[in-house]
């Protein structure tokens, strides 16, 4: 994968997996990990929702009518070379 936006990230480094990251009321909650993703990455992939239902992530939880926030966030490993 290969990163364009930062100086940083313009080396290529193999992918691990991805994180879906839980936050509510800016505060980070947890993560659930996708072995697979197709889209946009970052902060660009941030995305506000309503809980239909109570969701558990780890020990917190998200009530049911609370408003809440995912991002998803490549998880890279050994450098390509």
């Amino acid at each position: 994968m290969l990163y364009k936006t930062n100086k940083m990230y313009k080396t290529k480094f193999e992918n691990i997996g991805y994180h879906l990251e839980y936050y509510s009321n800016n505060k980070y909650l947890g993560f659930l990990k996708l072995n697979t993703y197709n889209g946009i990455c970052g902060y660009a992939s941030r995305k506000k929702y309503i809980a239909d239902n109570n969701i558990i992530i780890g020990k917190k939880k998200i009530k049911k009518g609370q408003e809440y926030t995912t991002q998803v966030i490549a998880i890279c490993g050994k450098l390509n070379k």
